[in-house]
């Protein structure tokens, strides 16, 4: 092995430098405090960088402290305002019953001045006497003492001046009774007000009877049937009888048919032999087909017009086409409109649980009344609350939670009582909200 390799030259020479050239004792002792030195820089640095950590995990924890109470405040004022809408709401709400009994008193008022102003405005004689007149037939004839008696055989009978109806066995007024002189009133075409009354009262005509009843304005009825029925009208004794009026009713059965909108949901389900209405039926599905993803569906509103027209077709049985209309909150407001004119509440206020109870509890309970219930409500719920479900996992693009859902549906599937309306309002919401949240577990089969 070659002694002269340059590793075992730098052996030789370092040997020989320590052998001439020996360390001494503060060699050793500079060396030794360098390495000192060298370990306290090291254990300097290492403290300096965990201080570093330490100083940026603290004001992160400093900032997610402020972000948490920054949060918190912003959760309280939503809240707040959470409480204002639904004050709101209540009071909207409110004011739409109102603003509904107000426009049905004032249709009945304007169909009734409908008659009174029709007696005065219009007098068309009729010249054949011996059609029956169905509805109400007024007459406008002077009050006029009744006239001596004349000469005329026993069986005849002295003509009434109050009823200008006279009895089928009588002879005719004109053989009976001298001439008299009329007031005729000239036929005039329908004014402003007498056109707005009709076409206002037109939805309550086509929903009153199958066979519309006609107002006749005539003369005086020499003969009638002896089938009708008559009404005649008794003069005061205080006071004249200007315009005497016989009311005729007709002997046909005028019942009034039950309409979808305001029935009873489980007669209107077992008229159409299912259990789910078809109205409910027909509106989730064209809802689900096309406007599950439409934002604020069922908190937007469609047209008033189109829902009315909808609402009458339903009632006449007319079997609309619901793809005929192109806004599909027109299908979600009249899916509203329907249970919101139900004659009983398709949710009990037994669903309200008081708040103490647990989960499970409330969860049991609320099973337990479901599935206590008749057939066809059962079916009904069932169906809308598996849709309103998926409305809310669509929430992401329609914008609407089962919280904002059951804000919608809460007032128009329960109805209010006497006492805190405002609690109630929040109750109702809870009790659908939970209802739409837990719908796998209520509805699930366990037989």
């Amino acid at each position: 092995m070659d002694s002269n390799s340059p590793n075992d030259i730098a052996k030789r020479q370092s040997y020989q430098q320590d052998k001439l050239f020996p360390m001494d004792t503060t060699t050793i002792k500079s060396r030794a405090e360098s390495g000192i030195l060298y370990n306290e820089q090291q254990s300097n640095k290492k403290e300096s960088h965990w201080d570093k950590i330490e100083s940026y995990y603290v004001a992160r924890l400093d900032a997610l402290a402020k972000d948490i109470e920054s949060s918190t405040l912003h959760n309280h004022k939503l809240s707040a305002a959470r409480d204002e809408l639904l004050a709101d709401i209540l009071k909207l709400h409110q004011k739409s019953m109102e603003l509904n009994q107000k426009n049905e008193c004032l249709i009945r008022s304007i169909a009734e001045k409908e008659n009174h102003i029709s007696a005065f405005m219009y007098n068309e004689p009729s010249s054949v006497a011996a059609v029956t007149p169905v509805g109400v037939t007024l007459f406008d004839q002077p009050y006029t003492l009744p006239p001596p008696p004349a000469a005329a055989p026993s069986s005849s009978t002295t003509a009434s001046p109050i009823s200008p109806i006279a009895d089928s066995t009588c002879a005719p007024m004109e053989q009976s009774t001298p001439p008299v002189t009329r007031i005729h009133v000239p036929k005039k075409e329908p004014g402003i007000f007498r056109q707005i009354s009709l076409r206002l009262s037109n939805r309550k005509r086509r929903q009153h009877d199958d066979t519309a009843t006609s107002l006749n304005i005539s003369d005086p009825i020499s003969s009638v049937r002896q089938n009708d029925s008559m009404i005649t009208p008794v003069a005061s004794s205080s006071e004249p009888l200007l315009h005497p009026a016989a009311v005729v009713t007709s002997t046909v059965d005028n019942k009034k048919k039950k309409l979808i909108f305001g029935n009873d949901l489980i007669e209107q389900a077992k008229s159409e032999n299912s259990v789910i209405p078809s109205v409910v039926l027909k509106c989730v599905r064209e809802v689900e087909s096309r406007g599950i993803s439409a934002e604020g569906i069922y908190r937007k509103s469609g047209t008033f017009g189109q829902v009315r027209e909808l609402q009458e077709a339903f009632n006449e049985n007319k079997n609309p086409k619901l793809s005929q209309y192109q806004d599909i909150h027109v299908i979600a407001t009249l899916l509203k409109l329907y249970f919101r004119e139900l004659a009983s509440p398709l949710i009990s206020n037994d669903f309200i649980l008081p708040p103490s109870l647990s989960s499970q509890e409330r969860l049991n309970k609320t099973y337990a009344l479901l599935h206590n219930m008749p057939i066809e409500p059962y079916c009904t719920i069932k169906f809308l609350v598996q849709h309103l479900k998926k409305i809310h996992q669509n929430h992401a693009i329609n914008k609407m939670t089962s919280k904002n859902i059951a804000v919608v549906f809460g007032p128009t599937l329960m109805k209010f009582v006497a006492g805190n309306e405002e609690q109630q309002m929040r109750d109702m919401i809870n009790t659908v909200d939970f209802i739409i949240l837990q719908s796998h577990i209520l509805f699930a089969d366990y037989s």
